[in-house]
């Protein structure tokens, strides 16, 4: 005879893989966080963060940038089919020099993937922004939506550079965002 508590994980286990399931099918299932956090963060500015001149793309920056140092640069939302956690307010960019899918003219259904580019050449170009709050943690729901934020749309972005690493990490702390319109 099952305890109490092994019937109560088996119905969970049943329920995340039903979720599965649907979710596999093509059906979104509930969400599990809101967009509230994100919603009311103050990083979205309608200003241009160039001042006089153009900024830099993130791969100049991610070149000689450390953890610890703010940074500012110019990309386009993008770099991997699912550019946007769906969980938090984190998102991954590209620099504008790398070519979607779209202007290589290849028909990719996912552009912002940027596919048709070699590897070695997307890591070096692509980095992870972060919405966070006060503590740095990044804020719960997904960034997607917020300020106009949409794949291929070009952003400049005023933060702090959080993490480094090996294989292209390059994950930015958020300050300021503003989406570029058109």
């Amino acid at each position: 005879m099952r305890s109490p508590r092994s019937t109560r994980l088996c119905s969970l286990l049943g329920i995340a893989f039903g979720m599965a399931i649907v979710a596999g099918c093509g059906e979104t299932p509930p969400p599990t966080v809101t967009q509230a956090g994100a919603a009311d963060s103050e990083v979205f500015v309608d200003r241009s963060l160039a001042g006089d001149g153009a900024l830099p793309g993130i791969g100049e920056v991610k070149r000689s940038a450390k953890a610890g140092e703010p940074v500012r640069f110019v990309a386009r939302v993008g770099g991997r089919a699912a550019c946007f956690v769906p969980s938090s307010a984190v998102f991954v960019v590209a620099d504008p020099v790398l070519e979607d899918c779209i202007q290589k003219g290849d028909g990719c259904p996912k552009p912002w993937d940027y596919c048709c580019e070699p590897r070695e050449r997307l890591l070096a170009n692509t980095a992870t922004i972060r919405i966070v709050d006060a503590a740095g943690e990044p804020l719960l729901g997904t960034a997607e939506g917020l300020g106009g934020l949409a794949p291929l749309r070009t952003i400049e972005v005023s933060g702090t550079v959080h993490e480094t690493g090996p294989d292209g990490l390059f994950v930015v702390d958020a300050a300021q965002i503003f989406v570029v319109p058109g």
